[in-house]
């Protein structure tokens, strides 16, 4: 990988988890509310309560902050010099992987195997 594709990535990164911080902020913000409106459902005895929400924001949530979590850790390979290469079988990710998967740790093949879940479920 040239110097200008791991910066191009680099920059990719740093956007993706710009936005997921974001996302987060505005879940809070959300849940925060939800929780003002159980209250005040509590107080006035109501049988139908907002709040139906707060699993999916929650759900919402944790699916952001794990990805910050592995966009950081894309961040630090980059620092170590070990972006592209997957942690499994030690051969190159593959560019094209990287460009559907920015904070891949495993090329195609392994993550077929270790994570096929996450194929699916990634980045929608």
């Amino acid at each position: 990988m040239t110097e200008q594709q791991l910066q191009e990535f680099r920059g990719s990164l740093q956007d993706l988890l710009d936005e997921s911080l974001s996302r987060i902020e505005e879940i809070n913000s959300s849940l925060k509310k939800e929780m003002l409106s159980d209250c005040c459902c509590l107080d006035t005895n109501e049988k139908e309560c907002p709040g139906k929400n707060r699993s999916q924001l929650q759900a919402q949530a944790e699916k952001e902050r794990q990805m910050t979590g592995d966009i950081n850790r894309a961040l630090s390979r980059i620092e170590r010099g070990e972006y592209g290469i997957c942690e499994a079988c030690k051969r190159s990710v593959g560019l094209r992987h990287l460009e559907n998967f920015p904070a891949a740790r495993f090329c195609f093949k392994c993550m077929q195997l270790i994570e096929p879940e996450r194929i699916i479920s990634k980045w929608n």
